[in-house]
């Protein structure tokens, strides 16, 4: 399924704009997100949630800007709420319940809280990957590709900073929960 939305979200921005060294550096991705959701179980927990937020999410984002009734990423706040929704849609319950990293911190009691944190750090990523398509208007087709591939990755560069700030904080309160204990 990842590698499908994968390749339903070329195949998108190859409809809005025949670019075929764009789609040919897209088909490349895909097969990386591919070897990935193949070899998952090799990686770290966290692995999973890129993998749906990359490939279903990143569907998700596609459809919900075109809902929004936006050219797919020339959109201001309302097609940026249109990719947040559709990414949420899209992503989260597939990330609730085929997750690793969720599936360990809902055994632990955590799981909303790991949830939402991620979370956060995705809406980050892609604001921070948005903002420039807002101010400034490349009039070129060709820009969707590239808004769509800073989108993704700021992204799951967002989500990676929320992921090793949270590890930090919980390996922060774990030492300092070991050092009363031993003064204790």
């Amino acid at each position: 399924m990842i590698t499908l939305c994968g390749v339903a979200q070329l195949a998108i921005l190859y409809n809005q704009s025949r670019w075929i060294e764009a789609l040919a550096i897209g088909l490349a991705a895909v097969a990386l997100l591919a070897a990935f959701a193949y070899t998952r179980l090799r990686w770290d927990a966290h692995v999973d949630m890129f993998l749906a937020m990359t490939g279903p999410g990143g569907l998700g984002m596609l459809l919900g800007a075109m809902a929004a009734g936006e050219d797919c990423h020339d959109a201001g706040w309302s097609g940026f709420l249109g990719m947040s929704v559709g990414m949420a849609a899209a992503s989260i319950p597939m990330c609730w319940y085929r997750a690793r990293c969720l599936q360990q911190a809902k055994a632990e009691g955590r799981g909303w809280q790991a949830l939402v944190i991620d979370w956060l750090g995705m809406q980050a990523g892609m604001l921070l990957g948005h903002l420039p398509a807002m101010f400034v208007h490349l009039p070129s087709a060709r820009a969707a590709w590239l808004h769509h591939g800073v989108m993704l990755v700021a992204m799951l560069l967002g989500m990676l900073a929320a992921a090793l700030t949270w590890g930090k904080l919980q390996l922060a309160r774990s030492f300092s929960s070991a050092s009363q204990a031993t003064e204790s």
